[in-house]
């Protein structure tokens, strides 16, 4: 995905010689790589997960099919701008694209198959929710993992859960809030802020990790504070609240209940889908390792998809055999 001729490691190869220097976002171990970068007058990238990542969690090995290379800031970081920020803002000479009807066509063609697809980042959720049968409307809150870099990062306000499940029961009395917990957390990787979510009788918790788009499918309105869900929210034309500033806050597709001063140009979701899918991250086919586009890998997510359904049926139809045959 980098294009490099030769990667060292910083530990196995301390004195290599390098022409740039990459680092994993802005986890704190990547203190280590500025430091080295400005001891050796070179030019540091930021990397991180791409936003059509893979079917497992990143938290349990899956390997990405795509990840987002920054040499000015990473996009969960609201503190600066970041690559994806300037583009969206104008600022750089892929801005351009954004006012390219053939960009904004692809766009649409990407927002149409996502929609159709329903993929993600994450893609290994089940497609049954377990929810009842909606008798009332339904609104999202989604919670993210306790110590989440976006969460400081991205601005977000304190007691964010709490806040989201309260402001959701206030603004929408006569909805179910339903409150989504992350899969890290579920995987047991991470720990959440289940003890923030209120005692209310509307408060439905869903605790088994569940398809984004299936759920999208049950509700309206989507409370985050930096979550990705947002973004898919916003895809799948849902009103998204803004409890921090995530990447796709303040260009005028969301309601944003934290203050964005630098972003101060409206966007629509075909520019939004196009800077964040198309012009901002690298993408890889995982058989031959050659550089693909989106389109590409929504395609081999759904098919990657499709088979890790098939066998989970048919486990569950052996086991339930077995246990009947007994």
């Amino acid at each position: 995905m980098l294009g490099a001729e030769k990667v060292a490691n910083l530990w196995t190869s301390p004195g290599a010689r390098v022409d740039t220097v990459v680092t994993w976002g802005r986890k704190p171990n990547a203190k280590v790589a500025r430091v080295l970068a400005r001891m050796r007058n070179r030019d540091i990238v930021q990397l991180e997960d791409g936003f059509l990542r893979s079917i497992g969690l990143g938290v349990t090995g899956a390997a990405p099919l795509s990840i987002v290379v920054d040499p000015e800031g990473i996009y969960y970081d609201s503190t600066r701008p970041s690559r994806l920020e300037n583009i969206l803002a104008g600022c750089t000479k892929e801005s351009t694209a954004l006012l390219d009807p053939a960009v904004i066509a692809r766009a649409g063609r990407l927002l149409a198959q996502l929609r159709n697809s329903g993929i993600s980042k994450y893609n290994g959720g089940s497609d049954f929710t377990g929810l009842a049968p909606a008798s009332r409307r339904r609104v999202l809150v989604v919670d993210q993992t306790d110590r989440d870099l976006s969460l400081r990062l991205g601005g977000a306000v304190p007691g964010g859960l709490r806040m989201l499940t309260n402001a959701a029961l206030s603004e929408h009395p006569d909805a179910e809030v339903i409150v989504k917990i992350h899969p890290d957390v579920l995987s047991g990787r991470r720990s959440g802020h289940e003890h923030e979510i209120p005692n209310d009788p509307r408060v439905t918790i869903v605790s088994t990790w569940v398809h984004p788009a299936t759920l999208l499918r049950e509700v309206e309105d989507v409370y985050v504070m930096t979550s990705q869900l947002g973004f898919d929210a916003l895809v799948h034309g849902h009103r998204v609240h803004c409890f921090g500033i995530p990447f796709y806050a303040g260009w005028g597709l969301t309601e944003d209940r934290v203050p964005i001063v630098r972003r101060r140009v409206a966007r629509s979701i075909e520019q939004l889908v196009a800077a964040a899918l198309v012009l901002y991250p690298r993408y890889v086919d995982p058989v031959t390792g050659c550089r693909v586009g989106p389109e590409e890998t929504i395609a081999t997510l759904v098919a990657h998809r499709r088979a890790m359904l098939a066998a989970r049926d048919a486990k569950l139809a052996g086991g339930l055999g077995a246990v009947l045959t007994a």
